[in-house]
């Protein structure tokens, strides 16, 4: 890594659900956040979601294909050239601990990924997971959301 911080990318969790949605979202939309590569507190956090990790890959295999009832997001780090950002994904489908989707974020710095390009990502390498269950009306996961809009 180039720089001591790591930059964060966070929309708010409203943002990040309605650009599943939406492809009219702009970068403008989306929250910068800087924090220390070393963050203690962001990382507990990432071990919080970790932890749960088999809960959010359960349920993507038992409802990844009912889209109207149910939505699986996923931060990751994508890297480019020593330039790390983290970014919210959609995710479809899981196939040997890897999970498959889109990015429902805009890249600021990054330019090989785009907003819906398709993309693999690894269980190991999830740092927050949200489940919106329509059916029970509840929302799971979102370890680092508070902490994160916080710090906005």
């Amino acid at each position: 890594m180039r720089t001591r911080n790591c930059i964060l990318l966070l929309g708010a969790l409203i943002v990040a659900f309605q650009a599943c949605k939406n492809a009219s979202k702009k970068e403008s939309d989306f929250a910068i956040v800087n924090l220390a590569k070393d963050d203690k507190t962001f990382l507990a956090l990432k071990d919080t979601a970790q932890k749960y990790i088999p809960e959010f890959a359960n349920s993507l295999k038992l409802h990844g294909s009912d889209t109207a009832n149910y939505t699986f997001i996923a931060k990751s780090d994508f890297e480019e050239n020593g330039t790390h950002e983290h970014m919210w994904s959609r995710l479809y489908t899981i196939d040997n601990d890897v999970l498959k989707g889109e990015l429902i974020d805009s890249a600021f710095n990054l330019k090989r990924i785009k907003l819906y390009d398709k993309v693999e990502i690894k269980l190991k390498e999830v740092e927050d997971w949200i489940i919106y269950d329509n059916v029970h009306k509840q929302k799971l996961g979102g370890y680092s959301e508070k902490y994160l809009e916080g710090k906005q």
